[in-house]
């Protein structure tokens, strides 16, 4: 998501006391994705005629780049995400991941949509018994606004430093992760109840795409 196309350069929250913050102070002072997702920035204010409050909408999903914490990039092959560095000789960018907040879950445990293909696919844990990780064609808008069926869609971002890890909400304990060979899919995982130099790795990077 460029600058160019932010709606609205700033919001201040009813009753709040502080200065509006404008779009260059976002992306200096609020350059983390927890702080985007928190509200502060890139949103688009709408009044509610039913309670009268003014209601924080996105007015497009946030592009990131993702990398793990072995620093292999995420990028997009046959349809589905994989972790590597070279391809064919070259050195890749990354796909670009778009990414949108669920509303319809608990804000304090930071809920994330992720999509590929400008959110006209997004990455799904499934309904089966256990998780199966795919990407499924919808819009990552059309989740934003509708709660319904999005909770398979859906990752509860937790920081772990300058990391973070995902972990779906249909299925806790359950956490996005890569492995140590490169060019492998992207998975998920139950957390290894021991540490070894061949453990999925859970932690990820986040660049904002340019």
């Amino acid at each position: 998501m460029s600058r160019s196309s932010v709606i609205t350069k700033g919001w201040k929250a009813p009753g709040s006391s502080s200065e509006l913050l404008e779009e260059e102070d976002c992306f200096q002072n609020f350059p983390s994705l927890s702080e985007i997702m928190s509200g502060r920035c890139f949103w688009k204010l709408k009044e509610s005629l039913h309670t009268g409050k003014l209601k924080m909408v996105l007015s497009g999903a946030l592009c990131f780049r993702m990398k793990d914490a072995a620093l292999k990039v995420l990028y997009l092959h046959d349809n589905q995400l994989l972790a590597g560095g070279l391809q064919a000789g070259k050195v890749i960018k990354g796909e670009e991941i778009s990414v949108v907040p669920n509303r319809s879950l608990d804000a304090k445990l930071s809920p994330v949509i992720l999509g590929v293909h400008s959110g006209s696919q997004c990455l799904s844990c499934g309904t089966g018994q256990e998780p199966t990780l795919k990407l499924e064609p919808v819009n990552i808008m059309e989740l934003y606004h509708s709660a319904e069926k999005s909770k398979k869609f859906t990752f509860y971002r937790r920081d772990t430093g300058l990391t973070s890890s995902f972990e779906s909400a249909a299925y806790p304990g359950w956490f996005l992760c890569t492995v140590p060979e490169a060019d492998q899919p992207l998975q998920i995982t139950q957390l290894p109840k021991d540490t070894s130099w061949d453990n999925p790795i859970i932690d990820f990077y986040f660049q904002q795409c340019d």
